[in-house]
């Protein structure tokens, strides 16, 4: 489960209620069918938008996150990952 308030016009309110159509992940909120959304939870189609954007933004980070944290990193390797770990998270290339 995912913190959906991170989503700029999720509120409590809101998770609560995406969360009992069984969307609770950023992935499974960026995946969600657009019209659905706007039928069900009486949102305009920009923020709806909106949303499935930021959702998916934050479904790579998390992916991003889970990737890094499972490797298996080689001995000289820890700086390679954590550089790549960085661009996933924050778009932004380590200069050194």
């Amino acid at each position: 489960m995912d913190d959906l308030t991170q989503i700029k016009g999720i509120g409590p309110k809101r998770a609560a209620d995406l969360a009992a159509m069984g969307i609770d992940t950023f992935a499974a909120l960026a995946a969600a069918n657009p019209d659905y959304l706007e039928t069900t939870m009486e949102v305009p189609r920009p923020l709806i938008n909106e949303w499935l954007t930021r959702a998916a933004d934050l479904a790579n980070k998390v992916f991003a996150r889970e990737q890094v944290v499972s490797v298996d990193v080689a001995a000289g390797e820890d700086e390679t990952v954590t550089a790549v770990y960085e661009y996933l998270l924050t778009g932004k290339v380590r200069v050194r």
